[in-house]
């Protein structure tokens, strides 16, 4: 995590509670599948945005570090694989 992202999330301040930066009205406290693809479908419909799957958003990411030239050993413990 770069300095300023450290600096960005730091200053937020969870009105939940529980200390989740991206808090969700849900049982839980945080974003659930159902919740998140809810708000994904609002957000494509008030933006007239075309529709995309949010799973692209995770290859996108992975791509651009990749070209980046970024060490792939942190980056697979990030993205959940260990090779």
């Amino acid at each position: 995590m770069t300095d300023r992202v450290n600096e960005l999330l730091s200053a937020i301040r969870p009105e939940d509670g529980k200390g989740f930066v991206f808090a969700a009205p849900t049982q839980s406290g945080h974003i659930e599948t159902s919740s998140y693809k809810k708000q994904h479908q609002s957000a494509i419909k008030a933006s007239g945005v075309a529709h995309f799957v949010v799973y692209s958003l995770r290859h996108t990411c992975l791509t651009r570090w990749a070209r980046a030239g970024m060490d792939p050993s942190p980056s697979n413990t990030w993205r959940g694989t260990r090779a």
